[in-house]
């Protein structure tokens, strides 16, 4: 647990560092989302939903690294918290993965997110993005007890 927090530190050191060298390259250097997410749970074997608030940093054109706060949802993984990593494949498709923990469990996933709207006024953007997410709340179970997610998630940014 202590080296996940070493390792988050430390990713938050050097995006604070990157973020003037990335403010001259383009407007968003900082974003705030918003999400709600509905999924298939297969080992409870039912449906499931939650919320999650995350913040992302833009370090180049094609790549962000974010943190995501989950709340405590219905038949979903409990309240966690990840370390994103987005890799853009064009501009509204963008992959990623997820790493940490759900509870006193480690946990990871994957994301592919397709941005539906977008709009930048002044140097403020708005996002509509919806994302598909597998996620598994427990690693130590096997692959086929994961979470099949879908989210709508609202962003906006600077």
């Amino acid at each position: 647990m202590r080296k996940l927090y070493v390792s988050v530190l430390l990713v938050l050191f050097f995006a604070l560092v990157a973020l003037p060298a990335v403010a001259q390259e383009g407007p968003d250097i900082f974003e705030v989302e918003n999400s709600m997410i509905m999924g298939y749970n297969f080992s409870l074997d039912d449906v499931g939903q939650t919320q999650r608030f995350g913040l992302n940093f833009n370090l180049s054109d094609s790549f962000d690294v974010g943190f995501l706060f989950q709340q405590a949802g219905t038949n979903y993984a409990g309240a966690a918290s990840f370390l994103v990593l987005k890799y853009a494949i064009t501009e509204p498709i963008n992959v990623g993965i997820m790493y940490g923990n759900s509870g006193a469990t480690a946990a990871s996933g994957l994301m592919f997110t397709y941005g539906l709207l977008s709009n930048d006024v002044q140097g403020i953007s708005t996002k509509l993005n919806v994302s598909m997410e597998y996620l598994l709340p427990d690693i130590t179970l096997g692959i086929d007890q994961g979470i099949f997610g879908v989210a709508l998630s609202l962003g906006f940014g600077i």
